[in-house]
């Protein structure tokens, strides 16, 4: 009989260079962003134990104080590693700012197509 694993709570970010970002589709029925991806994103964790309670400007976090762990994955089937499309949900509050961040894309050549209410975003 298998032994059931040990689950983690934990925190995880995954960071990837805008020049990574090979497509990008928004879609306002569902108040989505999907990203494609050229290459993996780099994955980082960081467990409740951290104790880290708010959000510190990088250029203040010294090195080795940095609450984040680098991984290859957080999964048992090494997917998120692997994965180069993520989708991203957020309340739709955040539409102006995700605007700015989108024309900003748009700058870098970054394909972008925002889908209006009748489109519905990918069901993952």
């Amino acid at each position: 009989r298998r032994r059931p694993a040990a689950l983690l709570c934990c925190d995880v970010k995954l960071e990837f260079a805008l020049a990574h970002v090979a497509e990008a589709l928004a879609f306002q029925a569902d108040d989505s962003l999907v990203l494609r991806l050229s290459a993996a994103p780099l994955v980082y964790y960081r467990t409740s134990g951290d104790d880290v309670h708010g959000r510190v400007p990088f250029q203040l976090v010294d090195a080795d104080d940095d609450p984040w762990i680098r991984t290859t994955d957080v999964t048992r089937s090494g997917a998120i590693g692997r994965c180069l499309a993520y989708r991203v949900s957020f309340a739709v509050q955040f539409w102006p700012t995700m605007r700015v961040a989108l024309e900003c894309m748009q700058r870098q050549g970054v394909p972008v197509h925002v889908r209006d209410r009748r489109c519905r975003g990918f069901t993952v």
